[in-house]
Protein backbone atom coordinates (compact mmCIF):
# COMPACT_ATOMS: atom_id res chain seq x y z
CA UNK A 1 0.00 0.00 0.00
CA UNK A 2 1.44 3.32 -0.85
CA UNK A 3 1.60 6.43 1.41
CA UNK A 4 -1.18 8.19 -0.05
CA UNK A 5 -3.38 5.02 0.08
CA UNK A 6 -2.40 4.64 3.91
CA UNK A 7 -3.30 8.03 4.59
CA UNK A 8 -6.56 7.74 2.74
CA UNK A 9 -7.52 4.24 4.58
CA UNK A 10 -6.38 5.97 7.65
CA UNK A 11 -8.68 9.40 6.89
CA UNK A 12 -11.71 6.83 6.63
CA UNK A 13 -11.00 5.34 9.70
CA UNK A 14 -10.78 8.76 11.43
CA UNK A 15 -14.29 9.39 10.15
CA UNK A 16 -15.68 6.60 11.62
CA UNK A 17 -14.29 6.77 14.71
CA UNK A 18 -15.65 10.50 14.93
CA UNK A 19 -18.92 9.45 14.34
CA UNK A 20 -18.69 6.80 17.38
CA UNK A 21 -16.92 9.49 19.48
CA UNK A 22 -20.38 11.82 18.51
CA UNK A 23 -22.69 9.40 18.79
CA UNK A 24 -21.82 9.46 22.71
CA UNK A 25 -22.23 13.12 22.60
CA UNK A 26 -25.86 13.76 23.69
CA UNK A 27 -25.55 11.08 26.97
CA UNK A 28 -22.31 12.33 28.24
CA UNK A 29 -23.83 16.00 27.84
CA UNK A 30 -26.77 14.66 29.96
CA UNK A 31 -25.30 12.79 32.32
CA UNK A 32 -23.27 16.18 32.75
CA UNK A 33 -26.15 17.97 33.10
CA UNK A 34 -27.80 15.51 35.81
CA UNK A 35 -24.48 15.17 37.80
CA UNK A 36 -24.31 11.06 36.75
CA UNK A 37 -21.27 9.49 36.03
CA UNK A 38 -20.80 8.21 32.34
CA UNK A 39 -18.63 5.81 32.89
CA UNK A 40 -21.47 4.13 35.50
CA UNK A 41 -24.68 5.05 33.66
CA UNK A 42 -23.78 4.06 30.24
CA UNK A 43 -20.50 1.66 30.84
CA UNK A 44 -20.98 -0.32 27.29
CA UNK A 45 -20.82 3.30 25.32
CA UNK A 46 -18.50 4.39 27.75
CA UNK A 47 -15.88 1.61 26.66
CA UNK A 48 -16.96 2.50 23.27
CA UNK A 49 -15.96 5.85 23.00
CA UNK A 50 -12.77 4.95 25.43
CA UNK A 51 -11.51 2.61 22.84
CA UNK A 52 -12.49 4.84 19.44
CA UNK A 53 -10.78 7.48 21.21
CA UNK A 54 -7.58 5.66 21.87
CA UNK A 55 -7.80 4.50 18.23
CA UNK A 56 -8.50 8.22 16.93
CA UNK A 57 -5.46 9.44 18.60
CA UNK A 58 -3.38 6.62 17.99
CA UNK A 59 -4.24 7.21 14.00
CA UNK A 60 -2.99 11.06 14.56
CA UNK A 61 0.29 10.00 15.52
CA UNK A 62 0.46 7.77 12.01
CA UNK A 63 -1.14 10.08 10.22
CA UNK A 64 1.32 12.75 10.82
CA UNK A 65 4.44 10.85 10.31
CA UNK A 66 2.55 9.68 6.94
CA UNK A 67 2.14 13.48 6.02
CA UNK A 68 5.74 13.90 6.64
CA UNK A 69 6.99 11.31 5.10
CA UNK A 70 4.60 12.03 1.27
CA UNK A 71 5.76 15.70 1.86
CA UNK A 72 10.30 14.50 2.30
CA UNK A 73 9.30 12.25 -1.03
CA UNK A 74 7.61 15.27 -2.65
CA UNK A 75 10.18 17.29 -2.08
CA UNK A 76 12.96 14.90 -2.84
CA UNK A 77 11.02 14.47 -6.55
CA UNK A 78 11.13 18.11 -7.05
CA UNK A 79 14.88 18.38 -5.68
CA UNK A 80 15.57 15.70 -8.22
CA UNK A 81 13.84 17.28 -11.15
CA UNK A 82 15.32 20.59 -10.72
CA UNK A 83 18.88 18.75 -10.63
Amino acid sequence: MTTKEQISALESQQLELNAIMRRTDAHALKCNKEGLSYKDTYPDEYAEYVEANAQYNDNEAILAQLQAELEAATDDIIEDQII
